[in-house]
């Protein structure tokens, strides 16, 4: 079972990806869609735990770094955008996939997980494996090319340390308050705090003719939900099964590595996208990486 739920993850992932690439061909307006997106999550979390969920204060200690989750959300998703139309997607893809090394170094120094040297050399792979399958080809073009210094050449830093402070923030989450399971609360919060932020900015540009609502984006927020939700709840399912106590690090490493590799297939597959020779490169890593992971 504790496989299924990190297969389902990571489908749940690649199902969003294909979306998001459906959005430039129906004219869809992402911001907009985002945000129908987190209400459309919060609307899962209420359905799967039957209803509004109720705690007393004593047993929501956790709830000051799920709102600080539910901000960074949003936070990130501007960045990323930015940094894709101004230094490249792939850019900001790698900068935020690395952000795994921070859960992986958590789980090393803080919740002392055994790491032999086949750990250690599977780990170094997938990091590999992630930078070469996000290299683009010499004819790829990124929008706003330019050497000179602004400062959204910082975006990039700025998306590996917050990606990173997620997926830890996560990861402790799990390991302090919701190892017994029970995570549905958790999902709710985190995306109702993104919600009710995006949702504000929204509604205010809305107000001041900056933005109109639009029955395809809406639609769109519903369809995109259903595997953001997906990825988010299978994924912390499968961080708190018990076969995987002691080894959280192991958890956000095939879920990473799975998504480079899915996706990019699902290039190949679907999209009939060829990967340059760097992504095949990394194509190589990543099954080597996993193998040894496996093993």
């Amino acid at each position: 079972m504790a496989e299924f739920y990190l297969i389902v993850s990571i489908l749940s992932s690649v199902a969003i990806m294909l979306v998001f690439g459906l959005f430039d061909r129906y004219k869809i307006d992402t911001f907009q869609a985002v945000v129908v997106n987190y209400l459309t999550c919060i609307v899962c979390g209420v359905v799967l735990d039957g209803g509004i969920p109720t705690y007393s204060m004593e047993a929501t200690a956790w709830l000051p770094y799920a709102l600080t989750l539910g901000v960074l959300f949003i936070g990130l998703f501007v960045l990323i955008g930015i940094t894709a139309q101004r230094q490249g997607a792939a850019i900001a893809s790698v900068s935020m996939k690395l952000g795994l090394i921070f859960p992986i170094l958590l789980a090393y120094f803080l919740y002392n997980e055994d790491f032999t040297i086949q750990k250690w050399i599977g780990i170094v792979l997938c990091l590999a494996a992630i930078i070469f399958v996000s290299i683009p080809s010499k004819d790829s073009k990124a929008e706003g090319d330019s050497l000179s210094w602004n400062w959204s050449m910082l975006f990039p830093l700025i998306i590996f340390l917050g990606s990173g402070i997620c997926d830890s923030t996560v990861q402790f989450l799990e390991q302090r308050y919701f190892s017994e399971g029970d995570i549905e609360i958790l999902t709710i919060a985190l995306f109702g705090t993104a919600y009710v932020i995006g949702g504000s900015v929204l509604l205010l540009q809305v107000m001041f003719g900056r933005r109109s609502f639009d029955s395809k984006s809406l639609l769109a927020g519903i369809v995109l939900g259903l595997p953001n939700y997906a990825s988010i709840y299978f994924f912390m399912m499968a961080l708190s099964h018990d076969k995987f106590d002691n080894a959280s690090s192991f958890v956000f490493v095939i879920n990473n590595i799975g998504i480079v590799v899915m996706t990019t297939l699902m290039g190949i597959l679907v999209l009939r996208q060829n990967p340059n020779k760097y992504g095949w490169v990394g194509l190589g890593l990543a099954v080597s990486a996993v193998l040894l992971l496996f093993l």
